[in-house]
């Protein structure tokens, strides 16, 4: 009885609903259709039995994983019944005549809801689902990827205003709800231009919502996965560099940790500098890069690109704008500049490089407005390519890839264990590193007797800085989460190996 009781809900949620509004009245009916939702699915360990959106009929109930792209809609008001008494909360029976006499009518149908427009993951490496021609399209400045076919984006609409307020832009969300249609909110402008139509959008009329974390699904056992990866890495995608290797994979599995005085502490972008190559293939590094990740943006930087469009998003104070700078934590974004070109970087382009020094320095993404600028925190990594001696990016550890061939083009065979490898660098970047004081204690020798070494040779300046201190530490840190299964505490083997691999680096500088 229960199973029909529900089935009967994903298809025709409206039905329900009026039933609902036809026993209690309007009085708290979005209260007992959560709770009716409640009972009949038991989230989120049913929410596979939930159809999806993509390929899922208007008027049904779905599910959708999505990042939030727009929280500025703010709230608009509705007609909760039609005028034959139909109940249109969560859209229900949309296709009902709605009018409403100013004069005469009951203020009490007038409600209130909380608009957010919300897109497709941007940069999502797993298998992508076939997408109803119906639902696709939306307008494209709310894509941070315009080089990307299908998109969909949908404009959710919440009942509940306090959670809709507490959802914030560039974060995944899996939500569940009503699918419909809907006209996109329309700015100042366009409701003082004449003749502008309604853009129609599909909508989702949220039942459920819960925050989405990149995490592995299964824990992985496997012996020297991490060497594996090293390995392959060297070999198969950066000409030979084993040095290059560790420190992409490292980068691979950093993340945000904590702050310090509002600095990141934990994350490792990095520049690999590539020797000058005529070779018009496409670099390994990417296509490895988009293996070993769920989530990769691949954003080629020119002076022109740089000057045309803004990477980091913006509004004119009623409608955000997106930006390839605006995707989700632990999204792995690769900026290459090996035909930057030449010419001079206009204001939009000096604004662009700025929004990318403050995503790899400080993990901030400012969102401007017409007279103001808002940072919301990101934990991005970052992997900058180049085949110059320096980037035009600062702030990055540099490495000076030596390859011993060039096969770091072309096509790139992708390994049976890549599954396992993505599930162990997720694995990686959760864990929690600890540091025994035995080990700290030989931590701080070692940055005493190097600055003691320097001083004694004649060096000028201080030598090993507490900056080198710190991104050693860090990258300590990280190589340590590379350990198998659940072991995470560093030993002097996890120094020893970082010192050794910071002084070759250097070396090539």
């Amino acid at each position: 009885m229960v199973n029909s009781h529900r089935d009967a809900f994903f298809k025709n949620p409206s039905e329900v609903i009026q039933q609902l509004y036809e026993k209690h009245g309007l009085d708290s009916i979005e209260d007992k259709l959560i709770d009716e939702f409640n009972n009949l699915v038991n989230l989120p360990t049913d929410i596979d039995s939930i159809p999806e959106l993509e390929s899922a009929d208007f008027g049904t109930l779905v599910r959708w994983t999505a990042m939030v792209q727009d929280t500025g809609y703010g709230t608009e008001m509705y007609i909760s019944t039609s005028s034959n008494d139909k109940c249109l909360v969560y859209g229900a029976n949309q296709n009902e005549d709605v009018q409403f006499d100013n004069d005469q009518d009951d203020f009490s149908r007038i409600r209130e809801r909380t608009n957010i427009y919300a897109v497709e993951i941007p940069g999502n490496n797993n298998e992508s689902k076939p997408i109803k021609e119906d639902l696709l399209g939306g307008p494209s400045h709310k894509f941070p990827l315009q080089d990307r076919n299908n998109k969909l984006g949908v404009l959710l609409k919440l009942y509940d205003n306090d959670s809709g307020g507490s959802l914030r832009p560039a974060t995944v969300y899996e939500f569940v709800g009503i699918l419909g249609k809907s006209a996109l909110p329309r700015t100042l402008d366009s409701i003082e231009e004449d003749n502008v139509q309604e853009t129609i959008v599909p909508s989702l009329h949220v039942l459920y919502s819960q925050q989405v974390d990149n995490k592995p699904s299964s824990v992985v056992v496997e012996k020297d996965v991490g060497e594996h990866i090293i390995t392959w890495l060297a070999d198969e995608v950066l000409g030979g560099d084993k040095l290059a290797a560790h420190y992409l994979l490292l980068s691979l599995v950093s993340k945000t940790q904590s702050r310090k005085a509002g600095s990141p502490i934990g994350t490792l972008p990095i520049t690999l500098s590539l020797p000058e190559n005529e070779n018009t293939s496409e670099l390994k590094i990417v296509k490895a890069i988009e293996a070993l990740t769920n989530l990769s943006v691949y954003l080629a930087l020119s002076i022109d690109k740089l000057n045309e469009r803004r990477l980091y998003p913006h509004s004119n104070g009623d409608d955000l704008n997106s930006g390839s700078l605006q995707v989700s934590p632990s999204t792995c974004l690769i900026f290459d500049e090996r035909h930057l070109g030449q010419g001079t970087l206009k204001d939009t382009g000096v604004r662009n490089v700025h929004s990318i020094q403050n995503v790899i320095q400080s993990q901030k993404l400012e969102y401007n407005f017409p007279f103001s600028a808002f940072p919301f925190e990101t934990d991005l990594i970052t992997v900058i390519l180049t085949d110059h001696s320096k980037s035009i990016i600062p702030g990055t550890i540099h490495i000076n890839v030596k390859p011993t061939s060039d096969n770091y083009y072309g096509e790139l065979s992708i390994p049976k264990h890549i599954k396992l490898w993505k599930e162990f660098i997720l694995q990686s970047r959760q864990k929690q590193v600890t540091i025994p004081d035995e080990v700290s204690s030989i931590i701080q020798q070692s940055f005493v007797d190097e600055r003691q070494a320097h001083k004694q040779n004649g060096g000028t300046g201080e030598g090993t800085s507490s900056d080198d201190l710190g991104r050693r530490i860090t990258m300590a840190r990280l190589l340590t989460s590379l350990d198998d299964g659940e072991s995470n505490t560093m030993n002097n083997d996890h120094w020893n190996l970082i010192t050794k691999l910071e002084k070759e680096r250097e070396e090539r500088c």
